[in-house]
């Protein structure tokens, strides 16, 4: 479930070598959706799904269109400090199935996710295993 700028381009780059069609090039069109707060890369497509607002906001006119993100898993009341994964925050992925019906999963590219959002934010436990559930359950694709 680890999505990238990179891994978006080595779809691109390997898959003719393949000759098998890339689910994300393939539904280009559909939406995409960002679970975590991440950095996916500097180029407009790591940008379009990273979650760094900053960047999205200054280069808003250049992005992919029809990415959705959800709320990040970080939050300094409840999280302050913890060891390991946090206990509070596996709610957090039940946003994925709310965005799931709001789009209707035929139109859902993939799901990106960072399982180590910038190597600091630990996900929840249960969260990753919860996203899993949503995107096995829609027939989503998970990078």
């Amino acid at each position: 479930m680890i999505g990238s700028s990179s891994r978006i381009r080595t779809q691109k780059q390997s898959i003719p070598h393949l000759k098998l069609p890339s689910p994300i090039i393939r539904h280009a069109a559909k939406a995409s959706v960002l679970a975590l707060r991440s950095y996916h890369g500097a180029g407009f497509g790591g940008t379009s799904v990273g979650g760094v607002s900053v960047n999205r906001k200054a280069f808003a006119g250049a992005l992919l269109p029809n990415v959705d993100h959800m709320p990040s898993i970080h939050n300094l009341e409840h999280n302050a400090f913890s060891r390991g994964q946090p206990t509070w925050g596996a709610h957090l992925a039940d946003d994925l199935e709310r965005l799931v019906n709001l789009r209707d999963p035929s139109t859902i590219a993939a799901v990106i996710v960072d399982p180590m959002a910038g190597s600091v934010f630990v996900p929840p436990q249960g969260y990753l295993q919860r996203l899993r559930e949503i995107t096995s359950k829609h027939g989503i694709l998970a990078q």
